[in-house]
């Protein structure tokens, strides 16, 4: 292909339907992953208080852990939990984009 640098452009846009079909039916076969279980609010530790929203998509929704405390947000709040009095809520789901949030 070093030879013939156009041929790279247009190898992909010959290959572009066939690619974008196989990505849409990877996509409708693939069941969604569970997010984890747990509370989505609450409040935990002792000091000053300090309040964390925590925003995001499936890493922060837990997917892949099978409770929130073993997620990004449950080993923030268990770190800042001995040094503040930490009110937190969640608000997260599997699949969220910037704009939905």
């Amino acid at each position: 292909m070093r030879d013939y640098p156009v041929l790279l452009p247009l190898a992909r846009v010959a290959l572009a339907p066939r690619l974008i079909a196989q990505g849409l039916a990877v996509r409708a076969r693939t069941p969604p992953i569970p997010e984890a279980l747990g509370d989505h609010s609450g409040r935990v530790g002792c000091g000053p208080p300090l309040r964390v929203l925590f925003i995001g998509d499936s890493s922060m929704a837990g997917v892949g852990a099978d409770h929130l405390d073993q997620a990004l947000p449950g080993q923030v709040r268990q770190a800042l939990a001995p040094y503040y009095d930490v009110r937190w809520h969640m608000h997260a789901r599997s699949s969220a984009t910037t704009r939905s949030t």
